[in-house]
C-alpha cells in the first residue's frame, strides 16, 4: 500500500509498527506509521477497518463497516466498546457525526432518527435531543466540538448552530444560528443559487471553523468561520465530491474526495497535495475482504500495466494530541506487510 502524493509521486511510508488484523477485533484495528508524507500536515497515518468519524487522546470512533446502526470506540489495542443495536435502529439509526468534547464525553449524529447523542467517555447515554435550540433538528450531519466545551453542529437543512452544553439540560440544548439554511446578500443570482447546504465540519486548534458547503449540486465550497459566523476569508471552491473534512495543527485542512478515492491538503489557494492510498502493482499485493475473499489488482479492474488502484476511504479524523491521521477503510480487514519500506496489502 502507498500513500502517493500528486505533486511528488509515490510517497514511501515508514515500516508498520506491528502486523495484526483488525477484524475480528482481537488485535490493533489502526496501524500507525512514524512519519507521513511530507505535506500532508500529520505526523502519523493510521488505518481503521470502518468509517472513521472522530479521533483524540489515542482513541478513535468509527461506524461499523456492516452496519450503520453500531459505532465503536477503538484504541490502538482493538475495541474498547461499542454502542447501538444492529437490529434496531431506533437507537442509532444511520451516525453520520461523531466527536469528542474536552471533558472526555463523546457527541453522536444519528442523522437517520433526527437525533443528536450525548454519551459519557464509555459510551453510556447521557441525554438525546431532537432540538438545539429552538430549531428542530432536519438532516443533521457533522459535528465538532471547540476548545471551550462548545459545540459545532451543521444540519443540511437548517444551517450551521453554535451549541452550549454547558447550559443544557436532559432535555433543552441551548443554541445560536452561525449560517442559516440560506445565504442573504451574496450574490443577485436566483435564490436556489443561494443555497447553502452544511455537510462535513471540522474545527482547527485556534478554533476556527471549517465547513463543506454542498450548495445545492452547484459549485461546492469550503467555507472558513470564526465562532461569530463572520468568514475568515474567502470561500475556497472545490472539485471534489467531499466526504469528509479534517484540520491539523499547523493550520491544513484535508478533505476526501469520494469520487476519486483521494486525500487533499490545502493550506493555501493553488497550493493542494493530493494523497491516494493503493494496491501497487507488485507481485503478492493484494487484500482479504471482511467477507474473507481474496482481491488483486487484476480483479479490482486494474490492468498489466497499472500502477496503482486506490482505495475508498471511509471518513478520516486529526487527533490533536499527536496530530496523527486515522483513515478509514471499511470495506478490507487491515493485514499489513512491509514491502520495500512501502505498504502494501498481504492476504
Amino acid at each position: 500500500m502507498t500513500l502517493a502524493g500528486g505533486a511528488a509521486g509515490a510517497v514511501a511510508l515508514a515500516p508498520l509498527l506491528s502486523a495484526c488484523e483488525a477484524s475480528p477485533p482481537s488485535g490493533p484495528s489502526a496501524y500507525a506509521t512514524p512519519i507521513a508524507p511530507s505535506g500532508l500536515g500529520v505526523d502519523t497515518v493510521s488505518f481503521s477497518a470502518g468509517f472513521v468519524l472522530a479521533a483524540a487522546n489515542g482513541l478513535h470512533i468509527r461506524r461499523s463497516a456492516t452496519t450503520g446502526s453500531t459505532v465503536e470506540l477503538v484504541s490502538s489495542n482493538g475495541v474498547v466498546n461499542t454502542f447501538g443495536n444492529p437490529f434496531d435502529p431506533r437507537t442509532l439509526n444511520f451516525v453520520s457525526g461523531a466527536s469528542f468534547a474536552p471533558d472526555g464525553s463523546i457527541w453522536l449524529v444519528d442523522r437517520g432518527n433526527k437525533k443528536l447523542l450525548h454519551l459519557t467517555e464509555t459510551l453510556r447515554p447521557i441525554a438525546v435531543y431532537t432540538a438545539v435550540g429552538a430549531t428542530n433538528l432536519v438532516s443533521p450531519h457533522s459535528i465538532a466540538s471547540l476548545s471551550d466545551g462548545r459545540l459545532v453542529l451543521t444540519d443540511t437543512h437548517t444551517g450551521v448552530h453554535l451549541l452550549n452544553p454547558s447550559k443544557a439540560t436532559p432535555t433543552t440544548l441551548p443554541a445560536s444560528t452561525l449560517m442559516n439554511g440560506f445565504e442573504s446578500g451574496q450574490n443577485s443570482a436566483p435564490p436556489k443559487s443561494t443555497k447553502f447546504i452544511a455537510r462535513e465540519i471540522a474545527v482547527g486548534s485556534d478554533n476556527s471553523i471549517v465547513v463543506h458547503d454542498r450548495s445545492n449540486g452547484a459549485t461546492r465550497r469550503l467555507l472558513r468561520l470564526n465562532t461569530d459566523g463572520t468568514a475568515t476569508r474567502d470561500p475556497q471552491t472545490i472539485d471534489a465530491v467531499v466526504t469528509s473534512v479534517a484540520t491539523t495543527s499547523d493550520g491544513h485542512v484535508l478533505y476526501v474526495d469520494g469520487s476519486t478515492k483521494t486525500v487533499t491538503s490545502t493550506q493555501t489557494l493553488g497550493a493542494d497535495a493530493t494523497y491516494e492510498v493503493a494496491v501497487t502493482n507488485r507481485p503478492g499485493d493484494e487484500i482479504k475482504t471482511l467477507q474473507g475473499k481474496t482481491i488483486t489488482l487484476a480483479n479490482l479492474g486494474g490492468v498489466s500495466n497499472s500502477s496503482a488502484h486506490r482505495f475508498w476511504i471511509g471518513g478520516m479524523a486529526v487527533d490533536a494530541q499527536n496530530n496523527g491521521l486515522v483513515l478509514g477503510l471499511p470495506h478490507a480487514a487491515q493485514k499489513f506487510r512491509p514491502h520495500k519500506g512501502v505498504f502494501t496489502w498481504s492476504s
